[in-house]
């Protein structure tokens, strides 16, 4: 006879909910026990840091406890400062004190660091390729995940997260594709950089009206978008045309089919002269060229722009070891951000040189920049600026992302500065076919609020500005995997 085991249909859900409690129940074990082995890792390392008076390490292990393993934990919460006042935990004052300069300890403290880390990514590690085994993919995919927060260079969970690869960077496809146009990005700009332009001399029989009362000879030279008149030589003239197309086609190459919406001055002609002197002799000499200024107020800038017919021409004061640099910078600004937000088109024009040139010189502030307390004025050199930008990351006091674009292009900070050029850097690649819509789709500072540019986030970039900015921050700090891998 046959016997019909199939279980009644009534049955099925009790039957699965009693084989479901002991596996959660097993999986809740094992997640306290692998938790409780990270804590004593964490907690051990804070303890010897704070022995060793590195008081800012022992935070970091301190809060990682709180923030992802256990909030209760005393010895965590007594090292950040809190008291237990009946069953809650309250703010109260500090007790690791002050970080002690003492090259030894933190040398000391960093390798006990290196040794926390690779023993907690094992201990996430192992367990997550357990999980994976048993089929537990979500659960799995969160301890690979802390796993590689603290060994970010194993391959075997970079591979078991499917994160793709490109030159031994493992990172999620947007982190690939990242890397892989910030690439392109930097090697376009290597290839522009020796491109050749089609360049014509021009005869001193053109030289503008307007520059004739100085008595200086200028030479001409015109490519297909641009006419310069410098001062120098006319091997200096056809240099300078050449790098403003140099800068143009490495503009639509970041831009794409964005570009063609904007809508730059005309420009008939840029005038560049190499020394102050010369500046201020041009501006005596000939009227027309101060513009809207007097000569007492024209002379206090570094430049000058005027009127021709329905266009423009600019003068500008370039040093002759900077000419590159100036031009590019110039060329970004008048053809490519000039009527946009001055926040992050400061960041473009620095962007721009620094990928073409490799310098920073370009700025187009008109006052002198408030220097922030503590702070060194800027210099203009990349190596200080990532320094700079590693050291606010680290404290946590780099500018807040939805305040670039508020910032006044007449008393344009430092810390604005650095971090505008290196957003620019990471919007571009980051967003290639979306940053420069965004560019534009920023407001003038003048009335802007922090929840307009919180709106053009969204609206542009499909994102937070909260989330890019994490991003960003990912990609940017000190020791970044990400930001070795776009790195050279």
């Amino acid at each position: 006879m046959l016997t019909n085991t199939r279980a009644p249909r009534f049955l099925l859900p009790l039957i699965l909910l009693a084989a479901a409690a002991p596996a959660q129940d097993d999986y809740d074990e094992r997640r306290a026990e692998v938790d409780q082995k990270v804590v004593r890792k964490l907690v051990a390392f804070g303890r010897r840091a704070t022995g060793l008076k590195q008081a800012e390490d022992a935070r970091v292990a301190f809060q990682m406890v709180l923030d992802h393993y256990d909030i209760d934990q005393p010895t965590a919460r007594k090292g950040l400062g809190f008291r237990k006042v009946g069953d809650e935990w309250v703010e109260g004052k500090a007790r690791l004190g002050d970080t002690v300069e003492d090259a030894k300890k933190a040398a000391r403290v960093r390798r006990e660091w290196e040794k926390t880390c690779k023993a907690v990514g094992k201990i996430h590690g192992a367990f997550g390729m357990e999980l994976l085994a048993d089929g537990e993919i979500s659960r799995a995919n969160y301890q690979l995940e802390r796993a590689l927060e603290f060994s970010p260079d194993v391959e075997e969970w970079h591979r078991a997260l499917g994160h793709e690869e490109v030159d031994g960077f493992f990172g999620t496809g947007e982190q690939v594709a990242f890397v892989r146009r910030f690439r392109e990005i930097r090697e376009k700009a290597r290839e522009l950089a020796t491109a050749a332009y089609e360049v014509r001399d021009l005869p001193q029989s053109e030289v503008p009206k307007e520059l004739r009362p100085s008595g200086f000879a200028f030479y001409g030279a015109r490519s297909k978008h641009f006419t310069h008149w410098v001062i120098d030589s006319q091997e200096q003239a056809r240099e300078s045309v050449q790098w403003a197309e140099r800068a143009r086609a490495l503009s639509h190459f970041v831009a794409g089919d964005a570009i063609s919406k904007a809508t730059p001055r005309n420009e008939k002609y840029l005038v560049i002269l190499r020394t102050h002197e010369q500046f201020e002799t041009l501006l005596a000499q000939s009227p027309v060229t101060r513009g809207k200024y007097t000569f007492e107020q024209a002379k206090l800038f570094g430049g000058s722009n005027y009127k021709v017919g329905k266009g423009w021409a600019y003068i500008e004061n370039q040093p002759l070891e900077d000419s590159a640099d100036r031009v590019v910078g110039h060329t970004v600004r008048r053809h490519f951000v000039g009527r946009h937000n001055d926040g992050f088109g400061e960041g473009c024009v620095h962007a721009m040189t620094w990928l073409m040139v490799g310098t920073l010189k370009s700025h187009f502030t008109k006052l002198q920049h408030t220097v922030t307390k503590g702070m060194k004025p800027l210099q203009r050199r990349p190596d200080d600026w990532r320094e700079r930008l590693h050291a606010e990351v680290a404290a946590g006091n780099d500018w807040p992302m939805a305040q670039i674009p508020r910032e006044r292009i007449d008393n344009f900070r430092d810390s604005v500065r650095v971090k505008s050029w290196s957003v620019v850097l990471f919007l571009m690649a980051r967003f290639p076919d979306r940053w420069y819509a965004f560019l534009a789709s920023l407001p003038d500072v003048k009335g802007l609020t922090v929840e307009q540019v919180e709106k053009c986030f969204e609206d542009e970039l499909g994102c937070t500005v909260g989330k890019v900015d994490a991003e960003w921050r990912e990609w940017a700090r000190e020791g970044s995997r990400i930001g070795r891998a776009t790195d050279g």
